[in-house]
């Protein structure tokens, strides 16, 4: 089992705010690492993009743990839904043996919400 948690359980953050939280494991064996990133992607037409923005990593010495963190949020891009592409931001964390992920979606905007528009 593998889970992210973010203080006061907000998923929405403005640009230059921090991002701070926790991972938490428990793994019938110790994982041999923990990777942990903040990453944003788009969806829609044309190329789609992902960006690493953060990295962290762990090297767990039991089965089952946690592990805190704290990310300033990058300026952009700005969390948005258009008709022609969407934005997107997560956390990701993956252990490796044993493999398992976790995702966590997030907003990155001024108005705590994505920016809908029709021209993107």
């Amino acid at each position: 089992m593998l889970r992210i948690e973010i203080k006061n359980s907000t998923k929405a953050f403005q640009p230059g705010s921090l991002i701070q939280g926790k991972v938490y494991w428990e793994q019938p064996n110790t994982p041999k690492e923990i990777v942990a990133t903040l990453f944003w992607h788009t969806e829609g037409k044309g190329d789609e993009d992902t960006e690493i923005v953060v990295e962290q990593r762990w090297t767990p010495n039991s089965e089952k743990g946690s592990e805190s963190f704290e990310w300033e949020v990058p300026r952009g891009p700005i969390s948005k839904v258009g008709s022609l592409i969407h934005i997107y931001w997560a956390i990701e964390v993956a252990t490796t043996k044993p493999a398992e992920t976790a995702k966590l979606d997030l907003v990155v905007s001024h108005l705590g919400r994505p920016i809908h528009t029709n021209s993107l």
